[in-house]
């Protein structure tokens, strides 16, 4: 099947679908809106530490900080469980049926697959960026490029090396020039993770929808892999396909990061360090939104249609019918 297919059905679905716009529209603020909360706690409670100076505060900082870290924490464990519903209300969408931003709660609804199903996807890539790593260290060290990187270590295998010497090698300079000696193992590390990583990514890549679909945490993951046996180069061309969409996000990155890049193109703000942080910050975050609100649920929807067109879709998610 053509791909442009799949996001032409996708259109046509969701002209029967249930305000999906909105629903979109909330999935984004709540998603993207998230990290303005992070930063804003953080500033937030930076703001009230520094208030409380002096060793009289010493109790007062170490509970504001502790309510910081807790605030963060509890925010960012939550999001993965909010993101995934996105895929239970577009499998709805591409079947033609009835959902509603209710629906995007499912993550939290099926809270021990979904977590289950993170971990197991945490330590999979986990387990393989430290075999790669591993492979692409022993292949550097066999190489010629390896020998300034070497020659600047040896100080630290010498036992008559003494404190300075050590202190020395370690100091911000040479710790940079390491940096430069190591670009031979990176880009070695890049190969071998094209090859070996990038295929083992699109294998799993539609384990989200299978969870969502009413699959446990491991059985999703076997799902993709079967589903995508020789065919994960489709999801691959569907990600091309939708270039504009993901450059649009990519932008969107750069912008929230104006106050830190600008600068290092020779351009000076007239603000404060805060005071461009948040407004770049909010601006990549309002136009991200944006973006979603416009387009995404096109895409998801056109994700899904593949996912239902490399398994074998149920008449309707088995989450729904537990319910």
């Amino acid at each position: 099947m053509v791909l442009s297919v799949y996001r032409q059905k996708a259109k046509e679905q969701l002209k029967n679908a249930n305000a999906p716009k909105k629903t979109i529209l909330i999935h984004a603020c709540i998603a993207q809106g998230s990290a303005l909360l992070i930063a804003l706690i953080g500033y937030l409670f930076h703001w009230m530490i520094a208030q409380t100076g002096g060793l009289s505060g010493v109790s007062t900082r170490t509970i504001l900080s502790t309510a910081q870290t807790m605030l963060e924490t509890a925010v960012m464990m939550a999001l993965p469980f909010w993101q995934i519903g996105i895929f239970y209300v577009a499998l709805r969408w591409a079947r033609g049926q009835y959902a509603n931003s209710s629906d995007l709660l499912q993550g939290f609804r099926h809270f021990r697959s979904v977590l289950g199903l993170q971990i197991l996807y945490t330590l999979i890539f986990m387990l393989l960026g430290t075999g790669l790593f591993y492979i692409s260290s022993t292949l550097f060290l066999l190489t010629p490029f390896s020998q300034n990187y070497m020659d600047a270590l040896s100080p630290l295998m010498d036992p008559a090396a003494t404190t300075e010497q050590i202190e020395a090698l370690l100091s911000m300079e040479n710790l940079a020039v390491l940096a430069r000696d190591m670009v031979p193992l990176f880009i070695i590390f890049g190969i071998i993770f094209l090859v070996i990583g990038i295929p083992l990514f699109y294998r799993l890549r539609l384990s989200e929808f299978a969870v969502m679909d009413g699959l446990g945490a491991r059985k999703s993951l076997r799902c993709s892999l079967q589903a995508t046996k020789g065919k994960w180069k489709m999801l691959l061309k569907l990600d091309l396909f939708f270039w504009w969409y993901y450059l649009l996000q990519g932008l969107c990155f750069v912008i929230a990061n104006g106050n830190w890049l600008l600068p290092r193109l020779g351009i000076q703000l007239p603000l404060g360090a805060d005071a461009a942080y948040f407004l770049f910050f909010s601006l990549g975050t309002a136009l991200q939104i944006l973006v979603l609100w416009q387009f995404q649920d096109q895409v998801i929807t056109s994700y899904a249609m593949l996912y239902d067109t490399l398994t074998q879709p149920q008449t309707a998610p088995v989450l729904e019918q537990a319910q």
